[in-house]
């Protein structure tokens, strides 16, 4: 039975200072506040304590602890408190460490219902989550409150008694469960009155319990167009869309569904589907994105090339058991269905709805297969072991008048956190999903949406058959353009079908359909819009993919958005290498159409340019070969016992290629005998050469930690260029042509040479030409990251070149950084003209990455120092 409040003081017992029964002198037990948000607000020393830690004799308002003076404990037990309202709260610690290098557990930071004397929630705060030493730091616990009105409602704190520990602030914040519809934006032309019955039936048809923390509310938004409802879920996620409906696109009150069951309009997402109130378990809502990291933490495996697993912290993320790596971090500070997420931008603009969210990317996934929850929900790792602050930036934009959305990416790099991105975070990219529809349902028009697919210019498939036992399938197909092809998995797919089939590097927009057809309800179309994939691949469609995911339970469409790492990476490729401290990366832009009975690549791919593909086979003779190679039945296979290093490929003879203005991508698929993770052996050199001026336009090396772990795999790596920065006059009669240098240090095999066209983008400074990498033979000069710069260190000399083109600027800097972060910086003031030599003499040897800012740019990639 609950003791009344009124008559606690009747059990008061002093003990050293704190009350052991009733209300303490420090806990603050009030009446539940009606607002909609909570904040309560305590100092450090005015929280209640047990015997561990003291006033800070520098701060009368801190409280801190020393492991020379007190001994492990609880620094903060309290206060209790009824004011906090039903619905969903966070407790931060504001907080500073004598020492952040290290990897200790520090503190345990939790939230007790005093009253049912159960732990809501708790987390560790490790010692390398600190950013700096004596600085004060925010820590965040997530709690729900559902169910808990009139609750007594405590924050702990415990000490390990590691490092000196000071308390600056506490505080709560809690924001009330509103039951209700959603603020609606109506940018149809229907009537508000009608539009209020058309949601009001597309949320019940959800079938969510009433009043459920889960279903849409009065924190959430919908935007009603001509073509769909829209929900953007704002509680326990970031403003994700977790309900879209397809509307008829009529007018006035004949504005209706496309999609029904009976008379239940059914959501187009995975999200309540059948009526049932379902969420796909292990899925963040409808839709997820994993963003692998490369950094070892110092106690990993790193089995494949991926360390550890990054996200968003969202409600039901990791929730299926049978992916341990992210249901280990399921239990670990997790975000609940109730907790608002308020936007940063929330715009109507004309007929348009713009809302984008800003959340910090935090690590949900433990990839190194010991399921210990180390590190799960914390800030982003970096090089020098410490963890920052990193976020991400996502949003929406609406249409009222058509028949699709744009989805949108942007990272965000602190200020004050040192470069962000390669080579930290590897070649990857954000990898996502928009979950379409659960297996095993009723929906003919959905399940079957991988049936067909429509390329619209040569679709070039990569299919990876995931399987339990990881053994992959790999294969290459080509599916002609603008023609519908029958692709489902179960029957066009040779192998076992028990696995996720996923298509991947489409390298263009393309169609899905359930019958072959642009109906509208049956069939998505996908595009990567604006300049981002200029930058990576050779179109802005490079990593559209879409994924038959049986094993987590969903059809997907998705792919890669703002990848990391060095061009020709067919994991990644470099949106600028790395982010800066303060800044922000590119935007990438995702477009999803509802096909209206046509073709939608001329609606949905308006902001793309055109590009011309042409791809060639080794074994013709449009490529020549050096003498000394095996002929094998895709290309040429070289080998170390049997063949000298040379240029073994040259060509295509005769073809002309670059225009005026254009950007272009050369690549050649390769593979190698033997892959070492992280290997720099240089396996083969890749140049792009104008042979009608006889100049060296563009190279690359090809590190043996590139290829692929399977040995039978193929492989694309490119070089971008743009010829007109080396040669002012037009220069679209000259002859471009592809040669491999090839290092005779392991086996390898050469299959196909492709070009690229994408006439009018002319910006050097996103073409980036790959690693680098100096090696004391021919060609002695690497042209990488840039047409307007070159790093090489001459062979047998203590001096690096750093040679920039024709560019006009008075604000230059250049660095070099250690793999572990150290950074030496490179004098600039005293030298004049385009090229700058350094001693490095006084440097180890060893891989360097270079960092060249010119007039605000950034520049980066690898160098070795011998």
């Amino acid at each position: 039975m609950k003791i009344s409040k009124s008559i606690f003081s009747v059990f008061l017992v002093l003990i050293t200072g704190q009350w052991l029964f009733g209300q303490r002198a420090c806990d603050d037990y009030g009446e539940p506040l009606n607002d909609h948000q909570v904040s309560l607000t305590y100092s450090g020393a005015s929280l209640c304590h047990d015997d561990t830690g003291a006033v800070d004799p520098g701060d009368s308002q801190s409280w801190y602890a020393d492991p020379n003076l007190h001994n492990a404990g609880y620094l903060v037990n309290g206060p209790r408190t009824y004011k906090l309202h039903e619905g969903s709260g966070k407790a931060f610690f504001r907080i500073k460490i004598d020492d952040n290098h290290g990897a200790a557990q520090v503190l345990n930071m939790e939230v007790i219902d005093y009253t049912d004397n159960k732990v809501l929630s708790s987390r560790v705060i490790w010692q390398n989550e600190f950013v700096k030493s004596d600085e004060y730091q925010e820590f965040e616990l997530h709690f729900s409150l559902e169910g808990k009105l009139n609750h007594l409602i405590q924050p702990r704190l415990y000490w390990n008694d590691t490092k000196k520990i000071t308390i600056k602030e506490f505080r709560f914040t809690t924001n009330k469960h509103l039951v209700g519809t959603p603020r609606i934006t109506n940018k149809s032309s229907s009537s508000s009155s009608h539009v209020d019955t058309l949601v009001n039936n597309a949320i019940t048809g959800l079938g969510f319990s009433a009043g459920g923390y889960d279903e849409p509310n009065m924190w959430d938004l919908i935007f009603v167009g001509k073509y769909y409802i829209a929900w953007i879920d704002q509680t326990g996620f970031y403003g994700k869309l977790n309900g879209l409906w397809l509307l008829n696109g009529l007018d006035g009150d004949s504005l209706d569904f496309v999609q029904k069951e009976g008379t239940r309009p059914y959501n187009f997402l995975a999200i309540g589907e059948k009526g049932d109130g379902d969420w796909p378990i292990g899925y963040a809502g409808a839709e997820h994105y994993e963003i692998p990291s490369s950094l070892n933490e110092g106690n990993d495996l790193c089995l494949t090339e991926v360390c550890n697993w990054y996200s968003i912290d969202e409600a039901n993320m990791g929730s299926d058991p049978d992916f341990k790596w992210w249901s280990e971090c399921a239990t670990v500070n997790r975000q609940p269905w109730g907790q608002y997420n308020a936007p940063i931008e929330a715009l109507v603009s004309g007929d348009t709805f713009t809302v984008k969210s800003k959340a910090l990317v935090k690590k949900l996934g433990d990839a190194d297969e010991v399921y210990d929850q180390d590190w799960c929900n914390t800030n982003m790792l970096f090089l020098d072991g410490i963890r920052r602050p990193v976020y991400l930036l996502m949003g929406y934009k609406f249409y009222g008048d058509e028949p699709y959305f744009d989805r949108t990416y942007q990272y965000y790099n602190e200020v004050g956190n040192p470069d962000f991105g390669f080579p930290q975070m590897g070649g990857w990219s954000i990898i996502h999903g928009i979950a379409i529809t659960k297996y095993a349902n009723d929906f003919t028009s959905k399940i079957n949406l991988a049936d067909y697919i429509y390329p619209n210019e040569t679709f070039y498939e990569k299919v990876r058959d995931s399987h339990v036992d990881v053994k992959y399938r790999i294969k290459d197909q080509i599916y002609l353009p603008k023609k519908w092809r029958y692709i489902n998995p179960d029957l066009d797919l040779t192998g076992a079908t028990s696995g996720d089939d996923e298509f991947s590097w489409a390298r263009q927009s393309y169609t899905l359909s359930s019958n072959a057809s642009f109906d509208v309800g049956k069939s998505i179309h996908m595009a990567h819009i604006g300049d981002l994939f200029h930058t990576v691949l050779p179109d802005i469609n490079g990593a559209t993919g879409h994924c038959v995911c049986t094993q987590l339970g969903c059809l997907e469409i998705g792919g890669g958005m703002l990848p990391f790492g060095t061009i020709g990476q067919e994991g990644g490729g470099g949106i600028t290498g790395s982010i800066a401290g303060g800044k922000y990366s590119v935007e990438g832009v995702k477009r999803i159409g509802f096909p209206q009975g046509t073709s939608m690549k001329d609606i949905v791919n308006k902001p793309s340019k055109s590009f011309e593909f042409k791809q060639f086979e080794t074994e013709n003779d449009t490529i020549i070969k050096a003498p000394g190679h095996d002929a094998i039945a895709e290309g040429i296979r070289l080998t170390t016992a049997s063949h000298n290093a040379a240029h073994v490929i040259y060509g295509p003879v005769p073809q002309t290629y670059l225009g005026n203005d254009t950007l272009t991508v050369a690549s050649v698929q390769m593979k190698i005998d033997n892959y070492i993770k992280n290997s720099n052996t240089v396996v083969a050199t890749i140049e792009v050469y104008d042979i009608t001026t006889n100049t060296l336009i563009a190279s690359r090396h090809v590190e043996q930690g590139e290829f692929p772990l399977s040995p039978s795999s193929y492989q694309y790596f490119s070089v971008i260029y743009n010829a007109k920065e080396y040669n002012e006059t037009n220069i679209s009669n000259d002859h471009i042509v592809v040669r491999v240098y090839w290092w005779d240090n392991l086996n390898l095999n050469i299959d196909k040479v492709s070009f690229y066209n994408k006439p009018g983008f002319v910006d050097p400074a996103v073409a980036k030409n790959g690693n680098g990498k100096n090696v004391q033979t021919t060609p002695k000069e690497v042209i990488i990251n840039t047409p307007v710069l070159t790093v090489f260190q001459p062979p047998n000399q203590d001096v690096l070149n750093v040679k920039l083109g024709k560019v006009n600027s008075f604000d230059k800097e250049i660095e070099l950084i250690t793999l572990l972060g150290k950074s030496v910086k490179l004098n600039t003031s005293d030298q004049y003209g385009s090229t700058y030599s350094y001693d490095v003499s006084g440097l180890s040897s060893g891989v360097y990455i270079y960092k060249v800012k010119i007039n605000g740019k950034s520049f980066t990639g690898k160098v070795v120092i011998d």
